[in-house]
Order: structure tokens, then C-alpha cells, then sequence
């Protein structure tokens, strides 16, 4: 019935009215300014068309943002020239396109949100959900190989769409790679309907009843000749209108399917679609099988992760119970057994990446968004929902950076990422804060997985308070799990988080009275040493190891060894003589096997440390010896040197002061003391003076 009166309202104005309204339609083109913020032209519009082409070839393709919610849209606006007549073919073919957008609502059609067309002047404009044209996303992926799954899922979705307006008698008449639509999960979308109309002439007396198909045998020749039918070349309309519904538009497909796949992959079409795409390209209308026969005969649709994204595609519509068995059932399919040790992480191989980021992780979102809301239900179905969501979310966080195999521009699926990011770092924080014990288990279970969602303001200023609160909790469990998610999360720790307020968390568990908390805190430390300060080190972490090496439970003495083994590096070798090998040399001799092959090598190792210290103080020593000797060798010469250079300097004495030359050679000896004869004192005798030998 439904379908009956879509038809209706695509052909009489009147009705189209009724319909949109009740559809939700919106204003006239003037308005969207008002809702949207309009970006750049991608590249869509044929800029060699002329008005007297379809519309399909003047839309211009625009980027948008809501300005309420900053979700992206793209808007379709119908390029006009300056005085260009308002009643062109172009210009009434895109009228017609707009009717049918409006009032077609099905999964598989392009959605609808704004728009108007004013048949005054001709202007038609449309906001529809963010897409882009099949053949850019082919050319976009060209150098990447697209997922198979995707162009098969495509495949699907175009003949869902088609099989929707064939049970409604209406042919879509252009189907070519303009009319089909490809959003950033890889859904395509139909659209183009320019030339939509039914086949089969009314017999009323209302002449609008067969406007569409007057409109439609005028001008369908403007379509492509690639992707018009035998019958529609011939312009046969007696032919297709006694034959199925819709078989032109099956014949079109199996020409795009054939040109998509060439273009994704060198093979190109699967030998189970091949089968069926020459059947759809049959020449007589009547042996080329329907949409919906194609459907439920070729293998390729019936795979199970079709039926997993089908059901992925209306899950919003369903309960919380259907939603949390999906969850479950589709968790226990990536699960991978690996030498008897049960694993996660093969999500990418049931859906392919794009539908992960963009199809499966808005669905989990919005499921914790409602259980963790006030109304979300009580704890156990709280619990369900938590359980059951977060352990594929954890498997999807790891996609979000890789653009392999995205569909839409970088800036939007950028914007969207972080939309999506921002969601599910709120669902988080209600989650760790809650009460139930089961749900922030699981929470903090998957906090490692899920910290590169959390920037480091909201580390620090909100989520970092809200882990603390674990460490007061009575289960042992609860208490580990958060120490070891903080762990992952101590990189984004501000200086006064780090070094003081966890510090001083942690250290009140290094006495807790489960020895399996009690190892992992030294497990702890071990890894948040590298990043303390160089007191830190020795006031916070060399006391909780050397303490450690005194437990009880082997487990956390081998923690203790260990942990000083990996972090010898940081000590200096004082604390290694002084402090380590004091304590650890006794546990070569421990009762438990682990210990002492862990304590032997540990010993050795800052025996090492000490040693190299000891070689280098010893080294040290003996150059000071050396340059000591050194010095007083070059004070004794430089002495040496000056006494030397004194003699050579003074003048030779020849009288009395030393032995003459001719002295010097017959034996006579200069006297030790030289003095100066002065000449007597005048007298009266006249004696000669005295003689000198």
C-alpha cells in the first residue's frame, strides 16, 4: 500500500504535497542556508551538457556540514545559466528527480533531507546524506584494491533498491554509473530519477496520470546509449510494457556491474555474478530475470556477511535484546583459536573495514548511549549491553586511523571519526564510573585497546579521577584491572598525575593482601621507571623492589628480580654494591627454581655495573698518580732549566775573584772569598811596595 502511494505521489502533484509533508519534507532551496554551511564543488557536473540534456548532467555535486550537529551532507544543485528558460528539459527532469527523492524512503535510495524546487525559475536543490559518485569512488580506490565484499554488498544494494520500485510498478529508466550514489560505510545509493515513470498507460481521465511516461518516451534517448536497452534503442514501448517491470532497468545493471568491476579488479566480474549478468543482458526483455530473482539466485548474494550487514543495516529499529544477540553472535564469529588459546581481532575478516568504522561502530555507539543513559534499564540489562558491545568496539578502535578502504573525502570521514570518538569516549567514562562491578570489569579490561581514543586533557582533567576510584574497591580483580589499565594511560599523565597523586595510589598496594596485586605492582613499576625522575627512581621504585625480594610468594620475589634485571640501566653502580647484589645474591640460593635462575644472572649483572665502576675509579686513580709525577718531574726540570740559565749569564773575573787561565793551568786554586786590595796609606819613608806572589 505503501508503495502504491509513493507511485501516486511521484505522478500527481497533489498528492506529492500530501506525501512529502508527511515525509518530513523541508522549505525551498533559500532555507538550506540556514541549516547547512556549504563547502566546495567535488567534481560531478558535465560542463559540455547543454539545457536540452537531463538533469542528471547539470547537478552540482557540494560538500556541507549541519550546523546543528556538524554531521556531513551533500548538497545537489542544479547548475543554471543566466536567463536559461525555466521550463527546459533540464530543468523539468530535475523537478522530477526531486519529487521521486523526496517521497522514495528505503535504505537503498539515496536519503533525503532538505530541498526545494521552485518551478517559478526553475532552481531545484537538494540535502541529502553524505555521498559520492560511484565512478569518483572507483577512480578514488583505483590504486588500492577494493574489498570484493564491498562491490558485492553494492551490487546487493542496488538491486534491493530496484526490486523496491519494480513491486511498485515504476521504472527507473537510467540506471548508469551517475545515478548510483556511494556513501563513506560503501552502501550505494540509487538515485537519478529523471526519468522514473511507470510503463503500463492509465486509462483515467486525469491527463497527469501518464505525465511520467509522456516525459519518459519523449526524452529517455538523452540517456546514455551505453546503458539503453535493446528494446528502449528500438523505442519498442509496446514491448516493455507487456513485458516484467523493470527489465530494461536489469539490463543497465548487469553494463554498470560489468563496468565497476572492471575498473576495482583485473578478474572482473566473479564467475558466480557473470553467470547472471549475461542473463540480465539477454536481448529479449522477457528472458532477463528480475531484480529480486537475481537476488535470491546468485550465490555471490547469499553469503553470510550480506545477511549480517542486512540485518546490521535496520538493528536501530529492533530491541535491546536483538541488538545485544547480534553483538554476541557477531563477537563469537571473530573469534580465532591459536594453539589452544582463544583470541579476538578477526572482525576485519567477516566485514571489511569500512563497514567497521562507519556501518558497525555508529550502531555500538548508539546501543551504549541508551544502556548507559538514566533510562537505559537496570543493571542487568545495563550489563548485557556492555559486555556484549565493547568487546567488538575494542576491535574497531584499531581501524579508525587506517583510510584504506574509506569512501568518503578525508575532511568528512575526519569529521566523522571524531564525532564518533567523542561519543564513545562519553559512553566510557559513564561506564567506569558505574556502580556494577560487571560493567566497568569490562571496561577497564579493554582500557589499553581503547586509549588511543582519549586525549590527554580528558585523561588528565575527568578520567583520570574517575579510574582512581577502582583502587577503593573490595574485588581483587576490580583493583588489578585498574592498576594495569593506568598503565597504558601513564603517557598522557600530566607531571603532578604522574609523579605524585598515582604514586601515592600505588604505593598503598605494594602491602595489599592479594599477592597477584602485589606482583603486578612491581610489574608496574618496572615499566614507570624509564619515565620518573632519577630521585623518584631511588626513593619510590628501588624500595618497593627491594622490599619485594623479602615476599612471601615466590611470584613476587621473581617480579622483584626480574623487574631490578630490566631496569639495572637506571641505578648507578652504588646502588648496585650497596643496595642490589646485598640483597639479591641470597636468592641464588631460593627455594623456588624460577627465582634463583632469575637471581643469578640479575647478580651478575650489577656485579658488572660495579665492577665496570671499580675498573674506572681504579683508572682514575692511576692517572691522578701519574700526573702528579708528571707535575713534580716538570717542576725539577723547570728548576734544572733556571740554575742553568744563571751560570751561563755572568761576566768572567780576572782579578781575585777566581784563578786566571794561566792559574787554572799550573794548579793554583782561586780562593773561596774575593776581595778588593785598597792601596796603602801614603808614608814618608821611601820603602818599595810590598811584593804579590
Amino acid at each position: 500500500r505503501q508503495q502504491r502511494l509513493t507511485t501516486a505521489a511521484a505522478e500527481s502533484p497533489g498528492a506529492f504535497e500530501m506525501l512529502g509533508a508527511w515525509f518530513g519534507g523541508k522549505g525551498l532551496a533559500g532555507n538550506l542556508a540556514g541549516e547547512y554551511e556549504v563547502g566546495e564543488e567535488a567534481a560531478f557536473r558535465d560542463a559540455s551538457a547543454t539545457e536540452h540534456a537531463l538533469a542528471s548532467k547539470h547537478w552540482q555535486l557540494l560538500k556541507a556540514t549541519k550546523k546543528a550537529d556538524g554531521a556531513a551532507a551533500t548538497i545537489f544543485r542544479l547548475d543554471r545559466a543566466k536567463g536559461e528558460a525555466a521550463k527546459s528539459v533540464k530543468a523539468e527532469s530535475a523537478a522530477r528527480c526531486w519529487q521521486a527523492t523526496k517521497v522514495l524512503r528505503m535504505p537503498h535510495v539515496l536519503k533525503y533531507e532538505a530541498g526545494g524546487c521552485d518551478e517559478a525559475t526553475g532552481e531545484v536543490t537538494l540535502a541529502t546524506e553524505a555521498v559520492v559518485p560511484l565512478e569518483a569512488w572507483l577512480a578514488r580506490h583505483a590504486s588500492n584494491s577494493i574489498d570484493e565484499r564491498n562491490l558485492a554488498w553494492g551490487a546487493y544494494c542496488v538491486l534491493n533498491a530496484l526490486a523496491f520500485m519494480h513491486g511498485a510498478d515504476k521504472c527507473h529508466g537510467q540506471i548508469t554509473p551517475r545515478s548510483i550514489m556511494v556513501t563513506s560505510s560503501g552502501d550505494w545509493k540509487l538515485w537519478g530519477f529523471e526519468v522514473s515513470t511507470h510503463l503500463v498507460p492509465k486509462l483515467g481521465n486525469d491527463p497527469t496520470q501518464d505525465a511520467s511516461l509522456s516525459f519518459f518516451r519523449a526524452h529517455e534517448r538523452l540517456v546514455d546509449d551505453a546503458y539503453r536497452s535493446p528494446e528502449r534503442r528500438a523505442q519498442d514501448w509496446e514491448a516493455m510494457a507487456s513485458t516484467r517491470v523493470g527489465a530494461s532497468d536489469v539490463w543497465a545493471l548487469a553494463k554498470v556491474l560489468e563496468a565497476a568491476y572492471a575498473a576495482a579488479r583485473d578478474r572482473g566480474l566473479p564467475r558466480e555474478l557473470a553467470v547472471w549478468t549475461r542473463r540480465m543482458s539477454a536481448d529479449a526483455p522477457s528472458k532477463r530475470p528480475t531484480a529480486e530473482q537475481v537476488l535470491r539466485g546468485c550465490p555471490l548474494f547469499r553469503q553470510p556477511f550480506l545477511k549480517d550487514l542486512a540485518a546490521l543495516q535496520d538493528l536501530s529499529a529492533t530491541s535491546i535484546d536483538d541488538q545485544v544477540a547480534f553483538y554476541e553472535r557477531l563477537d563469537e564469529a571473530t573469534k580465532r583459536d591459536l594453539d589452544g588459546v582463544e583470541t579476538t581481532g578477526a572482525l576485519d575478516e567477516v566485514l571489511w573495514r569500512g563497514a567497521c568504522v562507519h556501518k558497525l561502530l555508529p550502531k555500538l555507539v548508539a546501543t551504549l548511549d541508551i544502556a548507559l543513559s538514566p533510562a537505559g534499564g537496570d543493571d542487568a540489562s545495563r550489563r548485557k549491553v556492555v559486555q556484549a558491545a565493547l568487546p567488538l568496539v575494542a576491535q574497531v578502535v584499531p581501524l579508525l586511523d587506517d583510510a584504506e578502504h574509506d569512501s568518503a573525502s578525508d575532511d568528512e570521514d575526519r569529521k566523522d571519526k571524531d564525532r564518533l570518538k567523542k561519543r564513545l569516549t562519553d559512553a566510557i567514562e559513564r561506564a567506569v564510573v558505574l556502580k556494577d562491578r560487571a560493567v566497568r570489569l569490562a571496561t577497564l579490561k579493554r582500557v589499553a585497546v581503547l586509549e588511543p581514543l582519549l586525549s590527554a586533557e580528558f585523561v588528565n582533567k575527568t578520567f583520570f579521577d574517575a579510574m582512581l576510584l577502582g583502587f577503593g574497591d573490595e574485588d581483587d580483580d576490580h583493583r588489578l584491572q585498574t592498576l594495569v589499565a593506568l598503565l597504558s594511560l601513564t603517557p598522557k599523565l600530566n607531571e603532578k598525575n604522574r609523579t605524585d597523586r598515582l604514586l601515592r595510589v600505588v604505593k598503598r598496594l605494594e602491602a595489599d593482601r592479594s599477592a597477584k596485586i602485589r606482583t603486578n605492582v612491581i610489574i608496574f613499576y618496572g615499566k614507570l621507571v624509564p619515565d620518573l625522575p632519577d630521585a623518584l627512581k631511588v626513593r619510590v621504585a628501588l624500595p618497593a623492589f627491594l622490599k619485594a625480594l623479602d615476599d612471601k610468594t615466590s611470584y613476587v620475589r621473581l617480579a622483584a628480580v626480574r623487574a631490578l634485571g630490566a631496569c639495572r640501566d637506571h641505578f648507578d653502580a652504588n646502588v648496585a654494591a650497596r643496595g642490589v647484589v646485598p640483597k639479591v645474591a641470597p636468592l641464588i640460593l631460593d627455594a623456588s627454581p624460577a627465582v634463583r635462575d632469575a637471581a643469578s644472572p640479575c647478580v651478575d649483572a650489577f656485579l658488572s655495573l660495579a665492577r665496570t665502576e671499580a675498573e674506572a675509579m681504579t683508572r682514575a686513580d692511576e692517572a691522578k698518580k701519574k700526573a702528579a709525577a708528571d707535575r713534580e718531574h716538570d717542576k725539577a726540570r723547570r728548576a734544572a732549566e733556571a740554575r742553568g740559565a744563571g751560570t751561563a749569564g755572568a761576566p768572567p773575573q780576572q782579578q781575585g775573584g777566581g784563578a786566571s787561565p794561566a792559574n787554572a793551568r799550573r794548579g793554583h786554586k782561586a780562593p773561596a772569598t774575593t776581595t778588593t786590595a785598597e792601596p796603602p796609606p801614603a808614608s814618608s819613608s821611601s820603602s818599595p811596595p810590598p811584593q804579590t806572589g
